[in-house]
């Protein structure tokens, strides 16, 4: 598997959800399985994607429980590399959407989030309703 050539995903069922997000309806891809996460070894952070995230507050732990935990994952239109964003409730109890694409770097999968910020409350709430309506909790 490459960044390009995410790992199959023989386990996850395509359920169609929406999710709104700053005006914009976001379709899911795909659901995000234990079969991806076994694939990935880890996250890549440096002095290029640390601050971006940071400036908006999000911790780099709820980030990457955001990610570990993820139930659906969408694509993030992207012209130069694949790119995806999820959402969810951290363990801080806070809401957290993050985009972040897959690398292949000295034979490892890893994950790089781009960016991250706390979801608004409209955001949440539509969340929530898609989430429900889904069977997702």
């Amino acid at each position: 598997p490459t960044p390009d050539n995410p790992p199959a995903r023989p386990n996850s069922a395509y359920q169609p959800c929406r999710l709104r997000v700053r005006g914009i309806e976001f379709v899911c891809v795909f659901v995000y399985t234990n079969a991806m996460k076994d694939k990935v070894h880890g996250f890549d952070w440096d002095d290029g994607n640390w601050p971006k995230c940071a400036k908006h507050g999000v911790s780099k732990a709820e980030i990457e429980f955001v990610i570990r935990h993820a139930q659906f994952v969408v694509d993030d239109p992207h012209p130069v590399e694949k790119r995806y964003r999820t959402a969810l409730k951290a363990n801080t109890g806070r809401y957290v959407f993050v985009a972040f694409a897959l690398r292949y770097k000295e034979g490892l999968n890893l994950i790089r989030p781009i960016s991250a910020r706390y979801m608004h409350d409209k955001e949440i709430k539509s969340y929530e309703t898609q989430m429900a309506r889904i069977g997702f909790r």
